[in-house]
């Protein structure tokens, strides 16, 4: 059955996003003559993410909230002053930019695609409520008919609440629906489970822990529809 829905997880399978913060940081602090030693960063954000990191999915709708405490506490942690929250600010900003989300080479060519298919596309992803700016400052907020996050949920993919959240959203059943990621677990293994189609976005040729549709590539996606 060809699929009129397509779900598709966000990092690593439409963009790559940097996967550490401390560049970030590296920036913001620069700009702000902050001086920038990794190792004491490293230690600070441990310990701050000690702290607040268990308390992430209390703050549904509240990320901004959130990560202002935690990049209150990362600068706390190191001594730096910001009174007036001007390098707070900045951190958000940097974090949300998307020079640190950059998409794949085919991924807009491949969505220009499904979308000129008659295919509804929907964004399934583990991460917070900061996604939906991120798509924006993307410049992709008319490419997907909704996007669905796991802080939303407060569980994260292979959790079938994350998918049949989605499922609702999309007004589609199971059997009409594909999804799409990088992640063998989350992603394949989490739409199987809820008897959506699922598709292992297999970027680096990893062996297939059992049989299963893979691609190496968004451009092959076309191809199994």
């Amino acid at each position: 059955m060809r699929p009129r829905v397509v779900f598709l997880d966000f990092g690593g399978t439409l963009v790559e996003s940097v996967p550490d913060s401390f560049p970030a940081y590296a920036w913001v602090f620069r700009r702000f003559g902050v001086p920038v030693d990794q190792e004491r960063w490293k230690e600070a954000d441990q310990r701050v993410w000690q702290r607040l990191g268990p308390t992430m999915y209390e703050c549904r709708g509240k990320t901004p909230s959130f990560w202002d405490r935690v990049h209150a506490g990362v600068l706390h942690e190191l001594g730096v002053s910001d009174s007036d929250g001007r390098i707070c600010a900045a951190l958000h900003d940097r974090f949300t930019s998307p020079e640190l989300h950059r998409p794949f080479p085919e991924t807009e060519e491949v969505l220009d695609g499904l979308r000129s298919e008659g295919l509804a596309l929907h964004i399934v992803s583990n991460s917070t409520d900061f996604l939906p700016e991120t798509i924006s400052r993307l410049g992709w907020t008319e490419r997907f008919d909704s996007v669905t996050f796991s802080q939303e949920i407060g569980a994260e993919k292979p959790d079938h609440r994350v998918f049949d959240l989605a499922l609702r959203r999309a007004g589609c059943k199971p059997v009409e629906a594909l999804h799409v990621g990088d992640s063998w677990g989350a992603d394949y293994l989490g739409a199987k489970g809820v008897g959506v189609r699922g598709v292992w976005l297999n970027r680096r040729s990893a062996p297939n822990p059992e049989p299963c549709e893979s691609i190496r590539d968004l451009r092959e996606l076309q191809a199994l529809l």
